[in-house]
């Protein structure tokens, strides 16, 4: 019963991500959460509550990996399923990490122990972004980018801050548990903190932590082409494809018109006298003065997932840095043959881009390109934004269908744009293309699963935000003083 209940804890919070975004859910999930596991009899019964726990958040949440293997990776349905339950498993790893050390130190915190469990669970899910290149998705900021006031703090600590102050919320909760008897002098106390912290969070929102680059605004057109996974890497349809493509060129209004990630399979050199460059050359309209676009690129040794920008004659290239694992490399395959041979993704070989890339100037702007994974680590995105006006993500979230990965993902970008203070612009194959703004508000969007253009007038903005100077640092500075005095003072009453 136990587990069931930290299963069903986990599996809550995810209505707290996109698109459900009841933002407040996970907090009183994770509360719970922390106020049983506190109590457990045993620091391993803590860890299988942890495990539990994240096998109901990843489970639920991130449940669309099966999509990718079996619909269009073509693994078979029960090896997938079984691929996607050790995924997941793997993943609930960290929290039960968390919960054991955090049960571990808690004989000798008292009333602070909840709050050094925050600190172990945002710690472990850090470690999460990390470990095997990194999994950061359905972390607990992630649904504060949109509605909830916490958002505001993400300019002053980012998303890592956001998730511990969420956490501590959650912690205060858990402290003030009325059981077995109410505590009302606590429960006020806790009321009280809670509430101060969502005011000045919702304060902090108000702030322009950044200012408008140009006088006149840049109009720009995002492009949903809308071609099928089926379709899109089929080399019997490359030339209707193409023929979509250029014929939404044709409609875009904007000076500069950004395509998706891949929207070109064929592999290309990115160079003036490239027959592919020359097609898409030609596929512009006159008015049009720059153009974005996702395609393989080769510079004769490396083979990269790229996007390339054309204006005038100039040819800029940005090459991906943070590849997939399992998608766009293949790590362990001595190990895992067996698996890859099951499978069937195109264009899984792919090489590293250069770790520190500038943001490519184009059409008066200076872009920081992120493609589709990048978006979803801020260390990726971070080193662009310094010198950034707009964020821009090209994607190609058709791999999931029609899960909640592509909504997850667009939620992912709102706090992106809102820790940089930049605009964030999406352009995908199937959805979701959206702009946010540089508070990490939704503009506009264009229906899921449709072929059109978003056209709009946006401004690039510059100026620091406190987190782009600092980065992760000082919350992870907080998060091991706390981790360390925890531990020692554990250690110190075994000792007496």
């Amino acid at each position: 019963m136990r587990s069931l209940i930290a299963f069903a804890l986990g599996a809550i919070c995810v209505l707290g991500f996109a698109p459900h975004r009841i933002w407040w859910l996970p907090l009183l999930a994770i509360a719970w959460f922390f106020a049983r596991l506190l109590r457990a009899k045993s620091v391993k019964r803590a860890a299988w509550d942890g495990f539990a726990f994240g096998l109901g958040l990843f489970g639920v949440g991130a449940s669309w990996v099966f999509v990718a293997l079996n619909t269009f990776g073509q693994m078979p349905a029960a090896m997938a399923g079984v691929a996607t339950l050790l995924f997941c498993s793997f993943l609930a790893l960290y929290p039960a990490l968390a919960a054991a050390l955090s049960r571990w130190v808690a004989p000798s915190l008292g009333n602070a122990a909840p709050f050094i469990a925050a600190g172990f669970f945002v710690a472990c899910e850090w470690l999460r972004g990390w470990i095997f290149t990194g999994f950061p998705w359905l972390s607990m900021d992630h649904p504060h980018a949109s509605d909830s006031p916490l958002i505001g703090f993400a300019p002053l600590v980012g998303g890592l801050g956001v998730s511990f102050i969420a956490c501590l919320l959650s912690a205060l909760i858990a402290w003030a548990w009325p059981r077995p008897l109410p505590r009302p002098l606590k429960s006020c106390a806790a009321g009280i903190l809670i509430g101060v912290v969502l005011i000045v969070g919702h304060s902090l929102k108000k702030i322009e932590w950044s200012q408008v680059a140009q006088a006149q605004p840049l109009t720009v057109s995002l492009v949903q082409g809308n071609i099928a996974q089926q379709l899109k890497f089929d080399p019997k349809s490359q030339a209707e494809n193409a023929a979509h493509f250029s014929a939404l060129m044709q409609r875009a209004q904007g000076a500069l018109v950004i395509l998706p990630e891949t929207t070109v399979t064929t592999l290309m050199q990115a160079r003036a006298d490239d027959p592919i460059m020359g097609s898409m050359r030609a596929a512009m309209k006159p008015s049009t003065r720059a153009l974005l676009f996702g395609a393989p690129q080769t510079d004769g040794v490396g083979f990269f997932n790229a996007a390339i920008a054309l204006e005038n004659q100039a040819i800029n290239v940005y090459r991906k840095t943070h590849l997939v694992p399992f998608g766009e490399f293949m790590p362990l395959r001595p190990l895992l043959g067996w698996f890859y041979d099951n499978m069937a993704i195109p264009l899984s070989g792919f090489s590293e881009g250069a770790p520190t890339q500038s943001a490519l100037s184009i059409a008066g702007e200076k872009l920081g390109i992120s493609i589709c994974y990048e978006d979803v680590f801020a260390r990726a995105v971070r080193p662009q934004a310094l010198d950034a006006t707009l964020l821009i993500n090209l994607t190609n979230d058709a791999w999931y269908g029609q899960s909640s990965a592509a909504e997850q993902h667009a939620q992912i970008a709102q706090m992106r744009a809102a820790e940089f203070a930049r605009p964030m612009l999406r352009a995908t194959n199937t959805g979701i293309t959206v702009a946010i703004d540089h508070h990490g508000q939704e503009i506009a969007r264009l229906p899921w699963f449709t072929r059109d253009i978003l056209e709009l007038k946006i401004h690039g903005r510059t100026g620091p935000t406190p987190y782009m100077a600092m980065g992760d640092l000082p919350v992870l500075l907080i998060l091991l003083a706390m981790g360390a005095i925890a531990i020692c003072l554990r250690l110190q009453r075994r000792i007496d």
